[in-house]
C-alpha cells in the first residue's frame, strides 16, 4: 500500500518540505535533546536550543557585535543580579569598570 514506511524520519520530512541540510541537522539534535549549535553538550534548562557553553559565547558575540558597554550606577537600564543587595546597588563605578564583585 503505498510503499510509504512509518515513521518518517526528521531528514526525509525535511527534503520533502525543502528544508536545508544544516536546519535538518539542528532539528534532529534539538529532538535529540542536544545543542542546536555544537550537537554534544545537552541543552540547557533555561534554553530550547543551547547548551550553556554556546548561550553564553551567542550572548557576548552579540553584545561586542551591537557595541554594549557594561552597566554604570547612575546610568540607564537595570543593574546586573550579583550587584544588588536588598534592593540596593552595592558596586562603584570602578567595580564594576575592573570586573570586581564584593
Amino acid at each position: 500500500m503505498g510503499g510509504q514506511k512509518y515513521p518518517v524520519t526528521l531528514a526525509e520530512q525535511g527534503r520533502k518540505l525543502g528544508v536545508s541540510r544544516q536546519r535538518v541537522w539542528q532539528l534532529q539534535r534539538t529532538a535529540e535533546g542536544l545543542c542546536q549549535q555544537c550537537g554534544v553538550n545537552p541543552r540547557s534548562e533555561h534554553s530550547t536550543a543551547f547548551c550553556v557553553e554556546c548561550q553564553d559565547s551567542n550572548r557576548e558575540r552579540n553584545r561586542k557585535r551591537i557595541g554594549s558597554q557594561p552597566w554604570r550606577p547612575g546610568g540607564p537600564g537595570r543593574p546586573p543580579i550579583g550587584l544588588l543587595t536588598n534592593n540596593r546597588v552595592r558596586a562603584t563605578v570602578s567595580d564594576v569598570t575592573n570586573g570586581v564583585e564584593k
